[in-house]
């Protein structure tokens, strides 16, 4: 676990995760760099009940369009930097950081991924920005 605050570059612009801070999924409880040391640019944020991956903005290229998208809707509204655990995470863990098991489940991910998107969100409470 990290104890420091993590600074990428989300959507241009410099942002700091800190333990305490907000996140797509609610107040961040942990920041693990899982593969930091390996994969800089790469977090992974957990909260009281929920968590995904973060990537800085050096890493979009490497995920593709659709994957982009669903997790633009899946992270309400910060963007397509935020990989919600469920269903978006697996883009992250197959395109960026090449882990084998998520290369094999991605198809049967991206398939059930967009029916999720579809399905409506999930309330993580206040995930605002501000």
């Amino acid at each position: 676990m990290l104890n420091a605050g993590v600074e990428l570059t989300i959507g241009g612009e410099k942002m700091c995760f800190l333990i305490g801070g907000r996140s797509p999924w609610g107040r961040i409880e942990h920041l693990d760099g899982l593969r930091e040391i390996q994969e800089p640019g790469v977090l992974f944020i957990r909260t009281a009940g929920h968590g995904g991956y973060v990537i800085d903005d050096d890493h979009l290229p490497s995920i593709p369009k659709k994957w982009r998208a669903i997790a633009s809707e899946w992270s309400n509204g910060w963007g397509p930097n935020f990989y919600e655990e469920d269903c978006c995470a697996v883009a992250v863990a197959a395109h960026v950081l090449k882990i084998d098991r998520a290369i094999k489940d991605l198809p049967w991910m991206e398939k059930h991924a967009s029916i999720f998107s579809t399905a409506g969100f999930v309330d993580y409470g206040d995930t605002s920005r501000s």
